[in-house]
């Protein structure tokens, strides 16, 4: 199977929400072209926010930053799954690297800056975009 065929027709899986067979054609893509990263994101998106496979996701947004250090997909993603599971730590490592990579990146902008407002304990947080990623 051709990556692209692979592609469309996950596609179709995913409008019917058959996600293992969605995930089954981006095994296959990788199969075939290792360093795929759009397969990387779509599979992870799908462990991340459908699934809840959190070990699976990160494990596939790491192999896509492996591909690709500032994938901005990756950072953004892995950042989200970080601070949805609580390890602020990790979630602002990786959002501040997707803001240094895209600095206009509205999604990383605030998920950036809610972090930090949850890490502030207020909203100054929320608002308070000027302090530059580390």
């Amino acid at each position: 199977d051709h990556p692209q065929a692979l592609f469309n027709k996950s596609a179709l899986h995913y409008a019917k929400g058959e996600w293992y067979e969605c995930l089954d054609c981006y095994e296959k893509v990788l199969k075939v072209d290792a360093c795929n990263v759009d397969a990387m994101l779509n599979a992870a998106q799908i462990h991340h926010a459908i699934l809840k496979d959190d070990c699976r996701a990160r494990e596939l947004y790491i192999k896509a930053l492996g591909v690709n250090e500032e994938c901005v997909g990756a950072l953004l993603g892995l950042g989200m799954l970080e601070r949805r599971l609580g390890n602020a730590d990790a979630a602002e490592e990786a959002l501040e690297r997707l803001i240094k990579a895209d600095d206009r990146n509205v999604l990383g902008l605030a998920e950036l800056a809610c972090l930090r407002s949850e890490l502030r304990g207020d909203a100054a947080g929320a608002t308070d975009l000027s302090e530059p990623p580390k």
